[in-house]
């Protein structure tokens, strides 16, 4: 990238961000809806709520499922590589260290 391509790109960021600014703050805040008392929510209700939180429903097609779980399972697998990698170069240099008394 050349000089003049940033600079540009940089002075049209700068000129806008205030735009930007103004139109998110002129933006009214939704209304809260109204606490409903305690007596009301049952036990199930509480858990469809927390299901509904912790588990993402994500609409994957069914071709597609497979090369979603086999993209995570890399990532995983790469992230438990690198985990073990530092693990490994830790120990070693402790032991390095440790042998050569510093």
């Amino acid at each position: 990238m050349d000089r003049r391509t940033f600079l540009v790109g940089l002075l049209g960021g700068l000129a806008v961000t205030p735009t930007l600014i103004a139109a998110a703050s002129s933006v009214e805040a939704a209304p809260l809806p109204e606490a409903t008392s305690s007596s009301t929510l049952t036990e199930a209700d509480l858990e469809a709520v927390n299901a509904d939180w912790t588990q993402a429903a994500v609409d994957v097609p069914g071709p597609a499922r497979r090369r979603v779980r086999r993209g995570a399972r890399r990532v995983r697998r790469t992230a438990r590589r690198g985990v073990r990698r530092a693990t490994r170069t830790s120990r070693r240099t402790r032991r390095v260290m440790r042998r050569r008394g510093y």
